[in-house]
């Protein structure tokens, strides 16, 4: 039965950023070949609307039970708005999408194959870590639906706090967690440590195959550029020194958003602007990933700087790199106007005392 919840809430949730990637395929006008970036596109979206919405319900403590209703209808309202005004554009997309597994059969299967065994290896060996971590990313989650205020209550003494936490109040996926899970009824563990990894692996998925996409025709190297990323990656999981282990140990944190789907978006968009700075489709994808990522961490903040700073070297020499290097500055500019927030909110300027 818990299986059966766990798989209705990831298709909910597929639906979910497959209707958001719609609108922004819709406002980029991105063809064909983009397809793939469709549901990373549509979870940031979403998760960007869910960021925007909750902060000031979460700051005057509506209760959870409210804003799980509310928060339903404008889910279930807006999908279905969404599919019913851009059926035309679903369509297009879902007949491109046939088309390429028909033409890519073999490929498209391996992919298929690899997400199962990667979401099978999380579900039955992951989500371990020897760190206090669970205290701050699980618990937080199960203390809301159980209090019915998020982040009101210490999620391991269970004292009521006085002030909201600085760092835990703007990252709102897990009180997104806590709203779906009073919806569909469920404990807050499926929701968070079942069906939240899978949605990160898959959608990082796409988006390295898309970049290999991107930069190899052949379609023999395209697949031997993906698996070869993934094996780097298996190869990097078992040391805390790098950021890999989060995909696969530490997958129910915000933060494996990070090197799981973020930092594969940031490539993929930089190889496209690289290829052709003009590429406006690219620049809002990277703005809508990056600005979304906070929905699920602040560590956005400084990471995106840094993996900007590292793809620099790449364009000595470069035509037109003044162009690629501007479009790089607006991908970080979110990143520096949340860190301005954070310092306002640690300064006590931006009081979050809890009334």
């Amino acid at each position: 039965m818990l299986i059966c919840k766990a798989i209705i809430i990831f298709i909910a949730y597929m639906i979910t950023f497959f209707a958001y990637g719609l609108i922004f395929r819709k406002v980029t006008g991105s063809g064909q070949n983009n397809s793939g970036v469709l549901i990373p596109a549509g979870m940031f979206l979403y998760s960007l609307l869910f960021f925007v919405l909750i902060l000031a319900p979460k700051y005057h403590r509506v209760p959870l039970h409210v804003l799980s209703l509310v928060w339903a209808v404008i889910w279930g309202g807006s999908v279905l708005l969404i599919l019913i005004l851009l059926r035309r554009t679903a369509g297009e997309v879902l007949a491109s999408l046939g088309k390429f597994l028909k033409e890519n059969l073999l490929n498209s299967l391996l992919f298929l194959a690899f997400n199962v065994l990667q979401a099978g290896f999380v579900e039955l060996f992951g989500r371990w870590s020897s760190s206090n971590n669970p205290s701050n990313y699980v618990a937080y989650v199960t203390t809301a639906v159980f209090t019915d205020e998020l982040g009101t209550t210490h999620p391991v003494k269970g004292v009521l706090l006085r002030r909201f936490s600085s760092k835990m109040f703007t990252e709102t996926y897990m009180d997104h967690s806590a709203v779906v899970a009073k919806i569909f009824r469920v404990h807050p563990l499926i929701e968070i440590r079942w069906v939240m990894p899978v949605l990160f692996l898959i959608t990082g998925n796409l988006i390295v195959f898309m970049a290999a996409r991107e930069i190899f025709r052949e379609r023999s190297k395209q697949w031997l550029f993906f698996a070869g990323y993934q094996a780097a990656v298996a190869c990097t999981t078992g040391s805390y020194l790098y950021s890999s282990f989060y995909m696969y140990f530490r997958n129910y944190e915000g933060k494996t958003v990070i090197p799981a789907v973020l930092l594969p978006a940031v490539f993929y968009v930089f190889w496209r602007m690289y290829q052709d700075p003009w590429d406006k489709e690219a620049l809002l994808f990277g703005l809508l990933c990056v600005t979304g990522s906070f929905h699920f961490t602040g560590t956005t903040m400084y990471m995106i700087p840094v993996a900007c700073l590292g793809l620099i070297p790449a364009m000595f020499g470069k035509k037109r790199a003044g162009r690629v290097f501007g479009n790089m500055v607006l991908l970080v500019l979110p990143c520096f106007l949340y860190a301005a927030a954070y310092l306002l909110i640690k300064a006590g300027i931006i009081n979050l005392v809890i009334r």
